[in-house]
């Protein structure tokens, strides 16, 4: 199913896609991270729950799933817990950058 992304929408991932590729990837701005990519899931929520018509919401749970869940494990060391940071960080960024090349087609 192809999605028709509003023109507000695509400019604000392409907003935080900026932030994100400015934000730091130590602890202290995990929170800056983690509020911009619920806010992202939150807006292709929009467009439908359903993982195999949206593949970029599929992508982004996968992403929760995996490095998202990693970082939250409290047993980690500072120097891990960072080095998790940056891969969710980098991760996320790949996704959006993804999805910003083609947003009508939803991939």
């Amino acid at each position: 199913m192809n999605f028709s992304y509003s023109p507000a929408h695509i400019q604000r991932v392409k907003d935080i896609f900026i932030k994100l590729s400015n934000a730091k990837s130590d602890e202290s701005h995990f929170s800056e991270i983690e509020n911009l990519f619920f806010e992202v899931i939150s807006i292709v929520r929009m467009y439908g729950n359903d993982f195999d018509d949206n593949k970029f919401l599929a992508d982004l749970k996968k992403l929760e799933s995996n490095e998202y869940k990693l970082v939250q494990d409290r047993t980690l060391t500072k120097k891990n817990r960072e080095t998790m940071i940056r891969r969710l960080k980098n991760s996320f960024r790949q996704i959006l950058q993804k999805w910003l090349k083609q947003p009508d087609i939803a991939y």
